[in-house]
């Protein structure tokens, strides 16, 4: 399989260095020396989108690929982001964890575990935790407790989340427990930068010769949600108001 292909056919804006990364990471999970990507940053960065393109190609070269997206709103489930991921990968017959249990739980995890090895023995696995800072304790004790166990074994876990919703309870404790792995690979996304901004704008369909690019990357710090509202704004001639999405988002 070829990885780094990736970063010089992609129409994929910006984010050359990361993606890069990302390659060499997945090389490394083909070659079972699998790991962990924890991928942070603010809201609107990319940290979604990022992980999307990884997969989609991890797809294309023989990953099986799963994701698991956490709810911005309350009311899921416990386990809620495992539910999505095990069904994807037809695992559908465990009975979830119960708290109250400790046996019960213990055997779930385990079970979780070995199927996952299983599985990983006859294809690259890629599974995408996305938006963990949602993620209910349960859902973050396995993460945690697959990613120490599985080990040497083909598959990647990429988890994405905003780090200033992470640093306290459980949530915290896992992705400080991960990060101090010598298998987990820690990527901070930053905003695109002022060079890349036409770029991204053309390939969002605005016409970067009516808009200020420098303008924009400084009043949005390159960040892709920002500069999508904020340039809509600018082409109407109403650039000096801040958008509701991104009022709503600082």
């Amino acid at each position: 399989m070829t990885f780094m292909g990736w970063v010089r056919s992609t129409d994929f804006v910006g984010r050359w260095t990361e993606q890069r990364l990302l390659a060499e990471f997945l090389e490394h999970v083909d070659a079972n020396h699998g790991g962990v990507l924890l991928l942070a940053g603010e809201p609107g960065i990319g940290k979604s989108r990022l992980a999307e393109e990884a997969a989609n190609n991890a797809s294309r070269v023989g990953f099986t690929v799963a994701w698991g997206r956490c709810r911005e709103s309350d009311g899921a489930p416990p386990l809620w982001p495992w539910t999505q991921v095990l069904r994807q990968l037809r695992i559908s017959s465990l009975t979830p964890a119960g708290e109250a249990d400790p046996a019960s739980r213990c055997r779930f995890v385990d079970t979780v575990t070995e199927r996952l090895a299983q599985l990983c023995r006859l294809t690259p696995l890629l599974i995408v935790l996305d938006d963990v800072h949602r993620a209910d304790d349960v859902s973050m004790r396995l993460l945690g407790f697959v990613a120490d166990q599985i080990w040497p074994a083909r598959i990647g876990f990429i988890v994405t989340y905003r780090a200033n919703e992470v640093a306290d309870g459980p949530r915290g404790s896992v992705i400080t427990g991960l990060a101090a792995h010598r298998r987990t690979l820690s990527m901070i996304l930053q905003g695109l930068g002022v060079d890349e901004v036409g770029q991204w704008l053309r390939h969002e369909h605005f016409d970067a010769a009516d808009l200020n690019t420098a303008e924009l990357h400084a009043r949005t710090g390159g960040n892709p949600l920002f500069m999508s509202e904020m340039a809509r704004l600018m082409q109407v001639g109403h650039g000096d108001r801040i958008p509701p999405s991104a009022r709503e988002l600082m």
